[in-house]
């Protein structure tokens, strides 16, 4: 496995190609001829996702390149910059002295997590010149603080998120991320006196900040649940927003603590399917076990009129540890979904408990047109049919 492989996969965004790549034992501190890491490509690129799973085993953001800058240097520079402006400009050098160059097309794709993919295309007559970035350059920048030693004070931090109008900015997730790892008193505090703010956009922050404050750190469950789950409840009481009691109901998920069972439910039934979304979430993981009204609420959810309700509903039902026969219909039903994802995630369930119709769901992929590279999916549908052991339809899963 060599750095080359390791920065196509970085070049290409084939976060599944990196991870198999880092997964048995890649080095990302490799440099290559170009006196680059795999890091300070990706910083280069904007990348957000592709750097946390690079630092996730262990890139060392302090490699410098060849001409002494780092990737947090890389990263920094492009956050001030104008990337259209900047590819436009690489473009134009690279197709510099080729005949019959024509005008430059920018083209810009939204992607999860709040960023932007930017391509430029030159064409000329010796082929197109191709350029892309991501818009996660300041995300980056504010990853790569804490593993540097910077260590900016909170109410900078918070300032810093909540510059961003959009919730899911990828700066503003960065920087929770980044508290989030702190896990300590200072950090509660702040986020408990964001949550009593009168101003909502400071209020789901702190939401945001209580929801996995000392998680992210590896420590082994939450070590501020005690102190985070009255707020939350308090908030899922009383707030109405419904992007702010979104991310109430996320934080109560993320907690999985049963005591959060009557505010999550009170609003399954909820006219925002934003909020029913949330509810969908974090339903399954504060449902108590054999609560008869909470199963019936998530079972509603799982024929909600919303495909996103439904899909998450479906796969929180087919997850929980109860098995009898209501939850087995209610699964079997969603074999006829419109949307197949949720025909498959009702089928492993119904594997889960050892039920063989959940082979129609995978019979059913097998004929409907589907998106080989859906990896998720894909994944569902091999554990369903390995769970119950039909070879026949592995054989042609993996033909």
């Amino acid at each position: 496995m060599t750095v080359d492989e390791l920065i196509a996969a970085v070049h290409s965004w084939d976060d599944k190609a990196l991870g198999t790549l880092l997964s048995r034992g890649a080095d990302p501190n490799q440099v290559d001829r170009n006196g680059r890491t795999p890091l300070s490509v990706a910083a280069e690129q904007g990348a957000v996702e592709i750097v946390q799973a690079l630092l996730a085993h262990d890139a060392d953001p302090s490699v410098p390149d060849t001409d002494g800058q780092t990737p947090y240097h890389i990263a920094s520079r492009l956050a001030s910059t104008n990337i259209e402006a900047e590819l436009e400009g690489r473009a134009k050098r690279q197709a510099q002295g080729r005949p019959g160059t024509g005008a430059i097309v920018i083209t810009r794709e939204e992607l999860y997590g709040g960023t932007e993919l930017v391509r430029a295309v030159l064409d000329t007559d010796d082929g197109p010149v191709e350029l892309a970035m991501e818009t996660g350059h300041a995300a980056i920048t504010r990853l790569l603080e804490p593993r540097l030693g910077i260590r900016l004070p909170f109410a900078e931090l918070t300032q810093l998120a909540l510059a961003h109008d959009d919730p899911d900015d990828a700066e503003r997730w960065a920087i929770i991320y980044v508290l989030h790892l702190r896990g300590d008193t200072e950090t509660f505090q702040g986020a408990a006196e964001l949550c009593a703010s009168t101003q909502p956009s400071e209020r789901l922050l702190g939401a945001n900040i209580l929801a996995q404050l000392g998680v992210a750190s590896g420590r082994p469950g939450s070590p501020f649940l005690e102190q985070s789950l009255p707020i939350l409840r308090r908030m899922a009481e009383q707030e109405s927003d419904p992007t702010l009691l979104y991310g109430v109901i996320f934080a109560l998920g993320h907690h999985a603590d049963e005591r959060a069972f009557p505010e999550v439910v009170r609003l399954a039934g909820h006219d925002s399917e934003v909020i029913r979304d949330a509810v969908a979430h974090a339903l399954p993981k504060v449902l108590p076990e054999g609560h008869t009204e909470g199963l019936s609420a998530l079972i509603r959810l799982t024929q909600d009129t919303d495909d996103e309700v439904r899909d998450w509903a479906t796969a929180g039902l087919a997850g929980l540890q109860d098995d009898n026969t209501v939850i087995r219909e209610a699964l079997y039903a969603r074999l006829d979904d419109p949307c197949l994802i949720i025909a498959v995630e009702g089928a492993r369930g119904l594997a889960l408990r050892g039920d063989r119709r959940g082979l129609d769901g995978v019979r059913r992929y097998l004929a409907e047109p589907h998106d080989d590279e859906d990896w998720y999916m894909r994944g569902l549908v091999l554990e369903t049919a390995e769970g119950l052991g039909d070879t026949q339809l592995l054989q042609h899963l993996n033909a």
